[in-house]
């Protein structure tokens, strides 16, 4: 048996094709997640904030499969993903993200790094997957301002390798992060698009979480086509079809007071997702600088059932699975010994 990370559900939507491009969005698959844009509140000096991509009230993910198109050589009766890989060659696809989206949390501003949910089903090979040729990805940062203009200027670059990734991924047979973090920091002040590249050699893939068709308010998602044209994702993929991707900016600053509502402790660091869960839990940390974090997990009669200690933690992603115990109401405790927060869950399998 082959445990799975989170549940899954299929969401069916209206197919759409566009006449330009034959691309066609025929399903999805849908995640538990939570916007984590309280987290991006802060009160110290510096501070570090991760932004989300999120539009509207949805707080689900999900992947989106490119329909099997005729037209098109290569791209029936598979045609690959729709953020990620596929048979038309994309060669990037990015999310803008406004000023905004951090300026209410730290001024002088510079993008450290990024978080971004990748898809891996070890057991089948699919999604993020790396063949002998062993090819190259990259997080992109662009100069933007808007999401109805495409990318501009490159600002700064961090590339990886594909099985390093893969490697990274482990046994996972649905959602895991990756963090790419910059050599050197990439100062901002307005508007920008984070990238993620997709390999376009046989048996090279990266696949990227998103929120996505009428999961999404607004559409803030490009793509970078084989003929290095950028084009946004809607209409791509049909006039109705709006995603965010699933990437989740590392920006670190100093404290802004320009309509801040301010968090205490370690709760403009760290996010817990997804809530509700079917059983495994992400706890994210974003941390000003490293530090010894334990993490608890309490049931409503304050019992601790799972305990980890994270020596020298500052950008870590921990996984917590609570699928062996019973439906409920759980407390996940973070404390760095300084600070303390706590975060409610609701196990629902």
């Amino acid at each position: 048996m082959i445990k799975k990370l989170l549940t899954i559900s299929a969401i069916a939507l209206s197919t759409a094709a566009v006449a330009q491009t034959g691309k066609i969005v025929t399903s999805t698959t849908q995640y538990g997640f939570i916007d984590v844009t309280a987290a991006a509140k802060a009160n110290s000096t510096p501070t570090t904030v991760l932004v989300s991509p999120f539009s509207g009230t949805s707080t689900s993910i999900g992947l989106n499969t490119a329909g099997s198109d005729t037209a098109t050589p290569g791209c029936s009766p598979k045609a690959g993903y729709v953020v990620g890989s596929n048979c038309y060659d994309d060669k990037e696809k990015a999310q803008y993200f406004p000023a905004s989206s951090y300026s209410n949390a730290v001024s002088n501003a510079s993008i450290t790094g990024a978080v971004v949910y990748l898809y891996r089903n070890a057991a089948l090979n699919y999604g993020v997957s790396s063949s002998t040729n062993n090819p190259m990805t990259a997080l992109n940062i662009y100069a933007g301002t808007s999401n109805t203009a495409a990318p501009g200027a490159l600002m700064g670059s961090k590339s990886e390798s594909v099985s390093t990734i893969v490697a990274a991924a482990g046994t996972s047979t649905a959602a895991f992060t990756y963090t790419f973090m910059f050599t050197t920091p990439i100062s901002v002040t307005a508007g920008f698009y984070a990238s993620v590249v997709t390999p376009t050699t046989a048996g090279d893939t990266m696949v990227v979480y998103a929120q996505s068709g009428t999961l999404a308010a607004v559409n803030n998602a490009w793509e970078k086509w084989s003929d290095d044209s950028w084009n946004g994702m809607n209409p791509a993929w049909g006039s109705t079809f709006k995603a965010n991707l699933a990437i989740f900016p590392i920006i670190s600053g100093s404290v802004s007071t320009v309509g801040m509502t301010k968090a205490t402790g370690l709760n403009k660091n760290v996010s817990v997702l997804p809530n509700p869960t079917n059983g495994d839990v992400f706890v994210n940390l974003a941390l000003t600088e490293a530090a010894n974090v334990s993490i608890n997990v309490t049931n409503t009669l304050g019992q601790v059932i799972e305990a980890r200690e994270i020596k020298n933690a500052q950008f870590e992603n921990v996984s917590i699975d609570l699928s062996k115990f019973d439906n409920g109401i759980y407390f996940v405790t973070v404390s760095n010994g300084k600070d303390k927060m706590v975060k409610r869950i609701v196990l629902n399998k």
